[in-house]
């Protein structure tokens, strides 16, 4: 008969390994879209308070959101090469936002009074560690694997 794995809410353990990496990935997608979709917002409160909007900055915005979701999208289906588009994204974000924060910008935007500004770096926040995250579970699985296949 196979393996029986419970479904309780037991922290991941007794969890289908598969299903808790869907659980995962399903995380990692709401927060990177969340953070992808309140940029709308942000760019017009931020460049409609201070006059004219600098052009072009939609295209990093929407090439890097196409790379996040054929990356999530090969990764949830253990296409060839999803795990390293995925990755090779999460990276770039996590050092994106690191950089970012270390210019000084840390803690500052949330104490602006500016409910636009909070609620984008809050999401910014959210979707570093997110980045993070993920990736410390991708190198715990691939490396669950390896030894899987060296048993």
């Amino acid at each position: 008969m196979g393996k029986r794995w419970r479904t309780a809410g037991d922290g991941g353990r007794g969890v289908r390994p598969e299903a808790r990496d869907g659980r995962a990935l399903g995380a990692l997608v709401v927060v990177t879209v969340a953070n992808y979709v309140w940029q709308v917002p942000y760019y017009l409160h931020f460049y409609g308070s201070h006059g004219r909007a600098p052009g072009g900055l939609w295209v990093p915005l929407v090439a890097t959101g196409l790379w996040f979701a054929a990356g999530a999208v090969l990764y949830a289906r253990g296409a060839r090469g999803g795990g390293a588009v995925l990755g090779s994204f999460l990276v770039v974000e996590v050092l994106f936002y690191l950089l970012h924060n270390a210019t000084g910008a840390a803690g500052r935007d949330l104490v602006s009074g500016d409910a636009v500004l909070t609620v984008a770096s809050v999401l910014g926040y959210a979707a570093t560690l997110a980045a993070a995250g993920f990736l410390l579970h991708m190198r715990r699985r691939a490396r669950r694997r390896r030894e899987a296949a060296r048993a």
